[in-house]
């Protein structure tokens, strides 16, 4: 283990605060989970989304596993996308949040 607490740097803004000396293991304001949560969604809408997520991820692993074709552009292209996806609704929920307040 290095000695900003993990090895390997998460995606987003996880890295950032890895790269600045925090450790990404432990929960903190830049986690998508934690702004969203701070934004004022719940434990349980965050926890199925992420589900959802997974499971999708899991169908396009299953997909290159199984060596469909075009599997791995198709995968490819859907990690993104629900990257992309994800990162702007906690955006959009942020921006809903400090409106109300």
């Amino acid at each position: 283990m290095s000695s900003r607490g993990c090895e390997q740097p998460q995606i987003g803004l996880s890295c950032a605060s890895a790269s600045a000396g925090k450790n990404c293991l432990k929960a903190h304001r830049s986690q998508l989970y934690q702004r969203l949560v701070i934004s004022g969604k719940s434990h349980l809408e965050i926890a199925l989304l992420y589900g959802g997520l997974a499971m999708i991820g899991g169908c396009l692993a299953y997909a290159v596993a199984s060596r469909i074709p075009f599997a791995i552009p198709a995968a490819g292209a859907g990690v993104a996308g629900m990257f992309c996806g994800l990162w702007r609704w906690t955006l959009a929920v942020e921006r809903r949040a400090a409106i109300r307040n």
